[in-house]
């Protein structure tokens, strides 16, 4: 992975132990000033990270599966929650996560690292940067496989934001992401900053569409980080 060219830090991040209602709100508001769907400069080598996830091609587990429909979309996990016997394989989303548990549970739960992450070492300079991060995952969309309308972390204060970044076939005539009824141009290998605050929703138009998604606490440190790790600065 590169930053403008050169390695990046290795240190990991330091969470901030309390954030005042101040703080909390000039933080928000400094996200929402950057934009939507904002390039920063963290470049992901995809062609090392296919062949990492090679290993795993097995390993794929339904992602928030349907019962009135087919949804074509499988999840991996690059954190889990730290319940022994869980892993990679183990289930990737909130609701799926909470029903096994019975109870609710929230992404910066999901700070155990899985045998995925050790083995992705490409993706080890950007986790880095913001650890320790919460619920992140790896998606692949096959041939229609899609997410409604929606929003995540509609409300005040939200807990995480969201970086994302587009491994494999996600050209403009292989994946869609519309935010606001736009579709956004995607880089693949670019890290992105995504305000799922706003409806977005996804669409495959062929097989193994691969996206990664983090979700990384929402801190004045770590909203600091998006903002010099920004890909268009003075």
């Amino acid at each position: 992975m590169t930053v403008n060219g050169q390695g990046i830090s290795h240190s990991r991040s330091t969470v901030d132990p309390a954030i005042s209602n101040f703080d909390k709100l000039v933080a928000e508001t400094t996200l929402l000033g950057i934009g939507d769907f904002e390039p920063l400069d963290f470049l992901v080598n995809t062609a090392q990270l296919e062949q990492e996830l090679s290993v795993f091609t097995n390993d794929w587990v339904d992602y928030l599966p349907r019962t009135d429909r087919p949804n074509n979309r499988l999840g991996l996990s690059l954190t889990t929650l730290d319940i022994e016997g869980w892993d990679h394989r183990s289930l990737p989303s909130l609701p799926e996560a909470a029903q096994a548990l019975g109870k609710p549970v929230g992404d910066s739960a999901f700070t155990k690292l899985t045998p995925l992450y050790d083995a992705c070492a490409s993706l080890h300079p950007l986790f880095q940067e913001f650890a320790p991060v919460g619920r992140s995952f790896f998606v692949k969309c096959n041939t229609g496989g899609y997410f409604v309308p929606h929003r995540d972390s509609p409300g005040f204060p939200r807990r995480e934001f969201r970086l994302a970044c587009f491994i494999k076939n996600a050209a403009p005539y292989q994946y869609d992401w519309w935010m606001d009824d736009k579709k956004i141009n995607i880089e693949q290998g670019r890290v992105y900053y995504v305000n799922t605050k706003k409806t977005h929703r996804t669409i495959s138009w062929t097989d193994d569409s691969i996206h990664l998604i983090m979700n990384i606490p929402f801190t004045v440190t770590n909203v600091s980080k998006v903002i010099a790790h920004l890909q268009h600065r003075h």
